[in-house]
């Protein structure tokens, strides 16, 4: 991606192309800056998904050591 935008960008100054410097302005935004904020906007997604599924009611970790099953090495006294 960066090599791409870099390509347009060189080979536009090298060639005196306006057109491809600018090109590559605006691919370079496009892309990354695109990619940037749908990274971001899947991040805030993938939070609140697991923050939804964090919320259900789970065993705690003591109420494992209530029960005083056969193998359990640290049940409770």
């Amino acid at each position: 991606m960066v090599a791409g935008w870099y390509g347009l960008m060189d080979t536009g100054l090298w060639l005196g192309n306006e057109f491809l410097v600018y090109f590559g302005l605006v691919y370079f935004g496009l892309v990354y800056f695109g990619l940037v904020y749908f990274g971001l906007a899947y991040f805030a997604l993938a939070r609140f998904a697991l923050a939804r599924f964090a919320l259900k009611d789970w065993p705690k970790p003591d109420d494992f050591r209530e029960q005083n099953y056969p193998g359990n090495i640290f049940p409770r006294q």
